[in-house]
């Protein structure tokens, strides 16, 4: 959810002053934060979490046992763990 509500308050500025920072900004040699690039990894992200939190109910209603681990330690991901086995 808090990707989502940064994700559109980056988009509400960004509609709002896009003239300052898409042109006054770079005239004054000033950086131009792309709001809307952000806007769009943000509502990725938490599109990807608003789906592992589908498919872990899902899966927990089938009478699997998904566990949250992270990949290379960055991107969390779902696994199901076998039964009788121990999460890790």
């Amino acid at each position: 959810i808090a990707a989502y509500l940064v994700a559109v308050l980056l988009w509400f500025i960004d509609l709002r002053f896009c003239p300052l920072l898409s042109q006054t900004l770079p005239a004054l040699g000033l950086f131009n934060p792309q709001l809307h690039a952000v806007w769009h990894l943000l509502v990725s992200a938490g599109f990807y979490a608003l789906l592992l939190v589908t498919a872990h109910v899902r899966l927990e209603r089938l009478g699997e046992r998904p566990t949250f681990e992270r990949w290379r330690g960055l991107a969390p991901i779902l696994r199901t763990v076998e039964r009788g086995a121990t999460p890790p």
